[in-house]
């Protein structure tokens, strides 16, 4: 079974690589499109050999393939785009999209509609793992990186000064305030 696995994720992660070259992916990021592409695959072979299903198994890589993905995007100072439709290739449920067509020409109506429902369910775990994943904040996936949670971050369009720079406007005396308001009133 490992020998299976490994086999089958090097030839998603080759798949994976090649449709990123076909997508234009700079060349230095094309093996960790791959390497999505592999894991993706990967876990969704272990969770259907487990006994997991394929909709459990899609949407369990598809929260893999979306974490991955951030992570690199933040490691490698590159969009996490690229990384995830590269590793959520390998879970497009393309076969069922056929059987569903097949059917339709073959005036198998029930075939059909049970793929078509296959194919819906299949993309609506990738998508809602997607989303898992997408929800939350940057800042998870910011390995290695200090924390300041004490100062709040500035506002939008908000210039941050050290203190030095920072002008300071003189407050009038109290002498001088009664000497203008003397002055005004004369």
């Amino acid at each position: 079974m490992i020998v299976t696995l490994l086999l089958q994720m090097l030839a998603a992660g080759i798949a994976c690589t090649a449709f990123s070259v076909v997508f234009n992916a700079p060349k230095k990021e094309l093996v960790y499109c791959g390497i999505c592409g592999g894991v993706g695959w990967g876990v969704m072979f272990l969770i259907n050999r487990g006994g997991g299903g394929a909709v459990v198994g899609t949407l369990c890589s598809a929260i893999a393939v979306t974490a991955l993905a951030r992570f690199l995007s933040y490691a490698r100072k590159a969009p996490s785009t690229m990384y995830h439709i590269a590793g959520i290739l390998p879970l497009v449920p393309g076969m069922s999209m056929y059987n569903s067509m097949w059917g339709i020409l073959n005036d198998d109506m029930m075939y059909s509609y049970m793929q078509a429902v296959n194919v819906i369910r299949l993309a609506g775990m990738i998508g809602i793992g997607s989303i898992i994943v997408l929800a939350l904040p940057y800042s998870v996936f910011e390995i290695g990186k200090p924390r300041v949670t004490d100062t709040p971050p500035p506002s939008y369009g908000e210039v941050i000064m050290q203190e030095e720079e920072i002008p300071k406007e003189e407050e009038p005396s109290l002498q001088e305030e009664e000497e203008k308001q003397n002055s005004h009133g004369s």
